[in-house]
């Protein structure tokens, strides 16, 4: 047993879980071209693939938030698992781009009802005092996304097709399907008093509550603002500095080495401060994304990207720790609210930068996303207040 409350090999579990879900849109981005090539779309056509795996996601976890309460919390994770794992062997398979849509759909819904439950059995067993440093390991596995599975994706995709890379996806998932066996049941779940789950009490858990609302909005801002950039990042890196899928993965490889850096040293933050390392993060991804536009090089865009991924790895836990924390009894809920609005990101993102990609060039897009980052700072200390005290 951790210092954290829970096992070295649960953590571990849960950091699987997330890379497997993670890789998902990650892999995605650089694979674009391919896909529309493969179905003679244009790139930002392709995009939707993107979207529409974040819009299903967004809408199927808040309702297994919300009433998943009535069920174990592992049953829910390893049934979500399962749908996410067949509809990653249909996306490989799929035959067409409607079948690929249908699959990737599957996919979502299959995340909504894991992701939010998963993050949840933190909140259960650890102590806010700690809780950041627990969230920070479970989250590295954003880093871990990219570290492993976006350059190996790459590098299958220039070997076999982009059909192998989503092949990859789904061993992966497998593999967190077969290890969520290792997890423990929600602390209220194991000792038998989970109270009956009230959906208007769930629900004013997060809407009436001005933290949770606070928290919940900061988050849309950052994940628009990221996913809208990161979408059409490996488009512009093939596209705008001649590079392979293979050689984009390598750059986009700088940010996950920074997000794990950060996220595997997120003790700081707890010493620091949660809200006061949100401040720094977004004031950070301003800078980050303009010098990533301006870059002149895939070295100086490598760079960019490190810094990028060190700041929204603070903006990662520091936006996912407060929010578990904004309620004991709603915590589901929240969290599963937290893992819709960060997948309304990945759909608006990808479906509204699209138009600005294609019209106005990636200096732009960067722009807009230092833009919505800035909002979400001002957001933050307008509402400093709102926020539960630890």
């Amino acid at each position: 047993m951790t210092p954290t409350g829970l096992t070295s090999t649960a953590v571990a579990t849960l950091v699987l879980l997330v890379v497997a879900f993670a890789s998902v849109p990650f892999l995605l981005s650089p694979l674009l071209p391919d896909i529309a090539l493969t179905f003679g779309l244009s790139t930002a056509e392709s995009a939707w693939a993107v979207s529409l795996f974040g819009a299903t996601l967004a809408i199927a976890a808040p309702l297994f938030g919300l009433f998943g309460g009535r069920f174990p919390r592992l049953r829910l994770i390893r049934i979500g698992l399962a749908l996410f794992t067949l509809g990653l062997v249909g996306a490989a398979l799929a035959p067409g781009f409607a079948w690929l849509l249908l699959a990737l759909a599957a996919t979502g819904v299959g995340a909504g009802m894991y992701v939010p439950t998963a993050y949840s059995l933190v909140g259960d067993h650890v102590p806010f005092a700690q809780r950041g440093r627990t969230m920070g390991r479970v989250m590295a596995g954003w880093g871990y996304a990219i570290i492993v599975c976006i350059p190996l994706g790459g590098y299958l995709a220039d070997l076999a097709g982009w059909r192998s890379a989503m092949a990859l996806l789904a061993a992966v998932a497998t593999l967190a399907l077969l290890a969520s066996r290792l997890l423990p049941a929600g602390r209220a779940q194991a000792t038998g008093h989970q109270p009956p789950a009230d959906l208007r009490q769930l629900s004013a858990a997060v809407f009436l509550d001005p933290g949770a609302r606070l928290i919940l909005l900061v988050n849309v801002c950052n994940m628009v603002a990221f996913y809208g950039a990161y979408t059409y990042l490996g488009t512009w890196l093939r596209n705008g500095m001649g590079m392979g899928s293979d050689g984009a993965g390598l750059v986009i490889l700088a940010y996950g080495a920074g997000l794990a850096l950060m996220t595997l040293n997120s003790r700081l933050l707890d010493r620091l401060g949660h809200r006061q390392s949100l401040y720094l993060a977004h004031g950070g991804l301003m800078v980050g994304w303009l010098a990533l536009a301006l870059s002149p090089g895939p070295g100086w865009a490598m760079l960019a990207l490190l810094w990028i991924g060190i700041v929204q790895g603070a903006a990662l836990v520091g936006q996912s720790t407060l929010c578990s924390h904004q309620s004991d009894h709603g915590r589901g809920a929240i969290m599963a609210f937290f893992t819709c609005t960060t997948y309304i990101g990945v759909f608006a993102g990808a479906a509204l930068f699209g138009p600005v990609f294609s019209t106005q060039g990636y200096l732009t897009v960067a722009l807009l996303a230092a833009a919505l980052n800035g909002v979400a700072s001002l957001l933050l200390h307008l509402g400093r207040h709102r926020l539960r005290a630890a």
